[in-house]
């Protein structure tokens, strides 16, 4: 079209006139306006262009953008749950250590009452929150640290016996030595109720054969206690006993060696005692 209007524009321009001449011009000027709206033309294609490959561009970052925080927020919600979840099971555990605590502190105290002769000189057992254990005399004070052997050995077989209901944790008991540090009365009560406090569990005692048969001596203050009583013939009274020596060897080649041997309990009539043979 450019082309066909160039030639017209000449063609016209050898007339030599002057409305011709003008009608040239508007025409020339039309085509450079076109020219130039064809070149802004170009130029805002361009733009366009660019713009909307920069547009897709930072559409892709705003979607990956939000998808992040899509799971930002689905993983900030599901932390917000844990941490509620663990806020109630950190309280539940926390209610049920103090209900095994306060549980444990007072079977204890009731055992040991029970298990020893004369409880009249202690008035409180407590097992503190942060497990410091307190035992009080009528005076008020803590004399958890400064009991005898006997009433320690008490106060440690009575927490033992209280460990088993709450936890639900069986196991076998052994005690070496339980009764050499224990008079007559308190000797009387851990054959009579240390069995009730361990239903069902093994109870393994290492004794001496004094400590073990001798008649537990008659006292006044506890009239309840037979004549001629002995601590394995109380325990038959609720348990099934089997009896074991252990002998060293006194002649041959294991002189010195020990060895565990089956008994049983038999009265000795010239001694007018029990004692435990050999089987």
């Amino acid at each position: 079209m450019n082309i066909e209007l160039k030639g017209i524009s000449t063609e016209l321009g050898t007339s030599g006139d002057d409305e011709t001449e003008k009608l040239i011009q508007e025409h020339e000027y039309i085509i450079e306006q076109r020219d130039k709206l064809h070149a802004s033309k170009e130029g805002i294609v361009v733009e366009l262009a660019s713009n909307n490959k920069s547009r897709g561009e930072y559409k892709i970052k705003l979607e990956k953008a939000l998808g992040k925080n899509k799971k930002a927020k689905i993983i900030s919600h599901e932390l917000a749950i844990w941490d509620k979840i663990y806020g109630h099971v950190n309280q539940t555990y926390k209610k049920l250590n103090d209900d095994i605590r306060i549980d444990v502190q007072n079977t204890t105290w009731k055992n040991f009452k029970e298990l020893i002769a004369d409880p009249t000189q202690f008035e409180s057992f407590s097992i503190e929150p942060d497990y410091s254990v307190h035992m009080l005399d009528t005076h008020g004070y803590n004399i958890v640290r400064n009991l005898s052997k006997g009433q320690s050995l008490l106060l440690t077989l009575s927490f033992v016996a209280a460990l088993r209901e709450p936890t639900g944790y069986r196991f076998p008991l052994i005690v070496d030595s339980p009764l050499g540090k224990i008079d007559g009365p308190n000797r009387y009560y851990i054959g009579k109720r240390l069995p009730d406090y361990l239903p069902g569990e093994q109870l393994s005692l290492l004794v001496t054969d004094t400590e073990y048969t001798a008649y537990i001596p008659p006292d006044d203050d506890y009239p309840e206690i037979p004549p001629e009583t002995t601590i394995p013939k109380i325990f038959e009274e609720k348990i099934k006993l089997k009896h074991w020596k252990i002998q060293k060897e006194k002649t041959g080649k294991n002189v010195g060696n020990s060895t565990i041997k089956s008994a049983e309990l038999v009265f000795d009539k010239q001694k007018k005692g029990w004692k435990l043979d050999v089987v």
